[in-house]
């Protein structure tokens, strides 16, 4: 029986796109180096920020960690401007929050997704566990397994869900059974090769299947 949901944050919850690259355009306009498009903001993202960085920057390493703790700064003092909940997220949590534990696990750094949780869901999820120093960034399944330990359940009393291939892979190394959006960062034709067990094409059909797995009417 499942007791617990964990979700990835970015792509899955939140449409955090906008806000991603506005920061970061911001930084790399300053060092004279070219903006990112939206498109390459959503295929650059699941890997954490660091990764983020690397990938806007096209090989162009000079002054790279100045640019990501800019980066950082800025996003975190921005991080919720045109950052919204995709459609029927907050129904969607409301009524399962009475039958599951609720976890976020995500590679956005610890501070930033804190801020971003509590502006947008407070008071709804039990765990919540971001790139931090000393615990491997997905798709390491080590985060997956510390909000597992915290929440006080098996693995197999839980399932992630996430919208990339990052978030199979990482539920995938911790034998933990997931389900992929998408609706999120990555196309269908983009995740189909993954070969998921379960697929979801939008909010309301995850809310009748986590319906389904709780056994329950609400």
């Amino acid at each position: 029986m499942i007791k617990a949901i964990i979700f990835d944050l970015d792509g899955t919850l939140l449409d955090t796109t906008k806000d991603i690259q506005n920061a970061l355009n911001q930084v790399l306009i300053k060092h004279h180096i070219n903006p990112i498009t939206l498109n390459e903001t959503k295929s650059f993202l699941g890997y954490g920020a660091g990764v983020l960085v690397d990938k806007a920057l096209k090989g162009n390493i000079e002054n790279r960690d100045v640019i990501y703790k800019e980066y950082i700064s800025h996003y975190e003092k921005n991080a919720n401007i045109l950052t919204r909940p995709y459609d029927d997220i907050m129904e969607l949590l409301s009524e399962i929050k009475p039958f599951y534990k609720l976890g976020v696990v995500s590679n956005k750094h610890q501070k930033a997704l804190n801020e971003v949780i509590e502006y947008h869901f407070p008071n709804v999820f039990d765990v919540v566990i971001g790139e931090s120093n000393g615990i491997p960034k997905k798709p390491d399944k080590a985060m997956l397994i510390k909000a597992i330990e915290r929440l006080g359940i098996k693995i197999n009393e839980s399932i992630y869900i996430g919208d990339t291939e990052v978030d199979y892979l990482t539920a995938k190394n911790a034998y933990m059974q997931s389900i992929i959006v998408t609706y999120g960062f990555r196309s269908y034709d983009e995740l189909k090769k993954l070969n998921a067990a379960i697929y979801v094409h939008n909010v309301k059909d995850l809310k009748e299947l986590l319906r389904g797995m709780a056994n329950v009417t609400y």
